[in-house]
């Protein structure tokens, strides 16, 4: 790039941080666990209100730590008696 009299914004960009020179492979799959953790969450969520479970602070944090692994405890938990 020439050095040519810098017009306003008076900044230069660099090519080297555009994605058009990111690698394809790499975009998302450093969200991919983020995102498979988060839908655990959900399904786990989901889960229990449809099983009417009592959510604790306990099965929260064995959620959020477990992960995807934490769905076959959910199944597994005896839901609440009414009555």
């Amino acid at each position: 790039m020439p050095d040519l009299p810098l017009r306003w914004p008076h900044f230069r960009v660099s090519m080297a941080f555009l994605p058009c020179k990111a690698h394809p492979e790499r975009m998302m799959t450093e969200y991919l666990p983020a995102l498979i953790w988060s839908l655990s969450a959900f399904a786990c969520l989901f889960i229990a209100k449809r099983r009417s479970l009592k959510t604790t602070a306990v099965r929260a944090i064995l959620v959020v730590l477990l992960g995807p692994l934490a769905i076959p405890f959910v199944l597994a938990a005896r839901p609440e008696m009414h009555g």
